[in-house]
């Protein structure tokens, strides 16, 4: 009888055992392998909001690291906020998350017998953008640094074991802010060139009727004007406009407005004007407008006319 008994117990065990082996072979890693592939993009995107969706519980540690722009109103307190560093700061990192990649090591999934928790290690990857700081420690702007992280093919690794924990019909993140480390940058308040024109070294009127001295011309038909271009600002191309005014009462005229002028690494750049008779007496300007900044740069200087034609 204590036999029969004993074989019973073991027969139960047997199947227990085997239903344990069973919930656990009914672990869909492909589920699990594609909500992670989700979670990686909504990481690139700063998506919290859509990760929250994919999680169990809150993940504030995760929600605090991640580098969400947020939308501002188009108005004129708002455009002074986009000049803000901590803004720039945070702009710089959101493009560094944007290339966020993973990689599933589809061998370390481990599910446990009930098949109601897995887990499994993922690589995921973000562009070493520190590789840029090796030669260039200055930008313009953070669309610079957009450009010079496109260029850049090295990665950075964390690993992380991410945890799932089934609810109802769906397995659910455990331990989102152990995703934070994805968002550790250092070094992303970048050095700005506060103004363009800070990269003109000299500006100078030049011609043959041209007087250093009195800064005006004399019996003229025409007028120009240089910038010389330091060693760093040749690095750039320089997008310009730029506008020819005299004054007349009782506002300036505009004698000409130039198109868009793009010049590729110049160690100058020449600004002109002429007409076929003799420039009137007066006061005139040259100014120059660049998409970089919203300062103007010029050189305000006379013309004179001796009367003779």
């Amino acid at each position: 009888m204590k036999r029969k008994i004993l074989a019973a117990v073991l027969a139960v065990a047997f199947l227990l055992s085997a239903v344990s082996c069973d919930r656990s072979k009914e672990v869909d890693k492909d589920e699990i392998f594609s909500t992670i592939d989700d979670i990686t993009y909504k990481l690139a995107k700063c998506d919290m909001e859509g990760i929250e969706e994919d999680c169990k519980g809150k993940a504030n540690t995760l929600k605090e690291a991640m580098p969400v722009i947020e939308e501002k109103e188009d108005d004129e307190s708002s455009k002074k906020k986009k000049e803000n560093k901590n803004d720039k700061k945070k702009k710089v990192e959101n493009l560094i998350a944007g290339t966020i990649t993973s990689e599933i090591d589809e061998e370390s999934f481990e599910a446990d017998r009930w098949g109601r928790k897995c887990s499994v290690d993922v690589v995921f990857e973000y562009k070493d953008y520190q590789k840029i700081f090796k030669t260039k420690d200055q930008f313009l702007s953070v669309n610079e640094f957009e450009s010079y992280l496109k260029g850049i093919s090295d990665k950075v690794e964390v690993e992380v074991t991410l945890e799932f924990e089934k609810k109802g019909d769906e397995f659910l993140l455990t331990n989102a802010n152990d995703l934070a480390e994805v968002y550790d940058y250092e070094q992303t308040d970048l050095n700005y060139i506060d103004d363009f024109f800070d990269l003109v070294e000299e500006v100078y009127m030049v011609g043959d009727n041209w007087d250093q001295e009195s800064d005006s011309y004399t019996d003229t038909t025409s007028f120009e004007m240089v910038f010389k271009i330091s060693e760093l600002g040749q690095q750039y191309d320089w997008p310009y406009r730029y506008k020819v005014a005299c004054e007349t009462e009782p506002k300036w005229q505009t004698l000409l407005m130039s198109d868009t002028i793009t010049e590729e690494n110049p160690e100058e750049i020449h600004f002109t004007y002429s007409q076929d008779e003799i420039l009137p007496d007066g006061l005139y300007c040259i100014l120059v407008y660049s998409d970089y900044t919203e300062a103007i740069m010029g050189y305000e200087f006379h013309v004179h006319t001796t009367g003779g034609s």
